[in-house]
């Protein structure tokens, strides 16, 4: 391919390239040619033998792209290029190359050298390069050591025992009872500041035996003893972590356990166990306690057990119970917690009886048996939307639950109760409307109900239009700026804000213009309280 381009730049003197259709000139003959030469002959600024050089110049400029084309195309896409940044990437991280190769390879120096060796491939005998040379040569970036000396060195066993202090170890053949000592000296480190760290150990407890005497090597303990310490170390750390609370160590807890010593040993599953034990264990002690006391002291602090016989004096009661009591009929006598003496807010399940005719409806009293105590109230009756709000009903389902909010005294969750709407024996029908279970205690609960206002176009103006006869104020506007609204024909729109005059107009926009005879409504969620 570059012999012919060889060939073709020889004969570039008598055949000429065009880059174009346009400058081989006109296929019409020669005419137009001598009418162009006569005019540019008869206007005088060129003769013939400037246009010819001028020619021969473009003719140049047109061809040199391809001068040095087998050079450059070597230089480019050779397997050895030059200052090229990704091949400075990859020989810098290439393990195998030293430094000076990784420069030269960059540069393209060791091409010479691949192609000296390439041509002695063919000869009878091979040329020495010159890097061995380079290998030999001395590299200032690894410090040079006299191997002899340091060898000579380290043969000392003092040396070696030196080094050796300067590195934080631990005893493996301590004792038990020297372990709380070595312990607090953390590891092996001791206390001393002053010491220089020169590597002689000395013995400072038989000083006056000989200075500077060397301990003798101490038998290391086996792996199984040493797991065996880590164990008891584990297990007394997670039994004082357990014992902690906020008055620290000296709670009832540890003083039980330090009473008891270290009798009971509990693994690493069986927390609630320990606890248990706890418990049964100060349960015991106040029954010690207890039984020291007669039945007169024990009976004012424990209180009376079940199956005592207790006298009761009760003031404020008619003369009418005490006439018309009947031994026959036995009174029931109940007591209340200090806190079923308080009111509030109570959620409730309940469900209509099914033998009950008629259904209940929101607000009407019931009389509810709760407890110890029977009482009047009316409930607002609701059901759950996906567990997202809590809607009000009118009246209560058929053949399902729902939910009730009553004011009520407060008593603990899952209390049965029944309801009644009257005692009156005249009733002929079944007395009992309801049944249910007490949920929680809870004065958050927010109860909505489905709100939907409608309105009238008072004027249009495009997509905005003033709306007429859904509020009454301006305050009730305020409540529900920025609410959708939505028009009968399905064109959505948005509240904007509430118009001076007249009182309870608003304006609002829309999607699309609406017509006046359109109707706007508003659908919302009104608290209930």
């Amino acid at each position: 391919m570059f012999k012919q381009d060889a060939d073709k730049k020889a004969t570039d003197d008598d055949l000429a390239f065009a880059d174009s259709d346009s400058d081989l000139g006109s296929l019409s003959g020669s005419d137009e040619g001598s009418e162009d030469e006569f005019d540019e002959d008869e206007e005088g600024d060129f003769d013939d033998e400037d246009k010819e050089d001028m020619d021969s110049d473009e003719e140049a400029a047109a061809l040199k792209w391809k001068e040095n084309m087998s050079s450059r195309a070597k230089k480019l896409h050779g397997k050895k290029r030059s200052y090229h940044t990704p091949d400075l990437a990859r020989f810098m991280y290439d393990d195998s190359m030293t430094p000076e190769q990784v420069l030269k390879r960059w540069r393209g120096d060791d091409d010479d050298e691949e192609e000296d060796i390439e041509a002695s491939d063919d000869e009878d005998f091979f040329k020495k390069t010159t890097q061995e040379k380079e290998d030999n040569a001395e590299d200032r970036s690894i410090p040079l050591y006299d191997y002899e000396d340091l060898a000579a060195k380290w043969s000392v066993e003092k040396n070696v025992e030196a080094l050796r202090q300067r590195f934080t170890s631990t005893k493996l053949s301590r004792e038990d009872g020297e372990s709380g000592e070595e312990d607090e000296e953390f590891d092996g480190i001791d206390d001393d500041e002053d010491d220089e760290g020169d590597g002689v150990f000395e013995d400072l407890e038989n000083a006056e035996e000989g200075e500077g005497v060397e301990a003798p090597a101490e038998e290391p303990e086996s792996l199984e003893d040493e797991r065996a310490k880590n164990a008891r170390r584990k297990e007394e750390l997670k039994l004082r972590f357990e014992e902690e609370d906020r008055e620290g160590f000296m709670n009832d807890k540890a003083k039980a356990r330090r009473e008891g010593g270290e009798t009971e040993e509990f693994g690493e599953d069986d927390w609630y166990d320990a606890q248990k034990a706890m418990i049964q264990k100060q349960l015991d002690i106040n029954k010690a306690e207890f039984e020291e006391l007669d039945e007169r002291q024990r009976s004012a602090v424990e209180g009376y057990k079940a199956g005592r016989y207790a006298k009761l004096v009760i003031e404020g009661v008619p003369a009418e119970f005490v006439e018309k009591f009947s031994a026959k009929t036995p009174l029931i006598l109940g007591g209340l917690s200090a806190t079923e003496d308080r009111f509030g807010y109570v959620q409730v399940r309940m469900k209509k009886h099914r033998w009950h005719k008629k259904i209940l409806k929101t607000n009407d009293p019931l009389i509810f048996s709760l407890g110890w105590r029977r009482f009047q109230t009316m409930p607002i009756y609701s059901t759950t939307d996906s567990r997202t709000r809590n809607r009000m009903l009118k009246y209560t389902p058929e053949h399902m639950h729902c939910f009730a909010t009553v004011y009520a005294p407060l008593i603990a969750p899952n209390t049965g109760f029944v309801c009644f709407n009257s005692f009156s024996s005249e009733n002929p029908g079944f007395r009992i409307a309801a049944t249910g279970t007490v949920l929680s205690v809870d004065e958050s609960t927010e109860i909505v109900k489905k709100l939907k206002l409608t309105g009238t176009p008072d004027k249009i103006h495009k997509n905005t239009a003033f709306i007429k006869g859904m509020f009454n104020s301006s305050l009730e506007i305020a409540k529900f700026e920025g609410a959708s609204i939505k028009t009968v024909s399905g064109i959505r729109g948005q509240i904007k804000r509430a118009l001076s005059k007249p009182e309870g107009n608003f304006r609002a926009t829309f999607e699309d213009k609406i017509l006046y005879s359109d109707i706007i409504f508003l659908r919302a969620w009104y608290p209930i309280k």
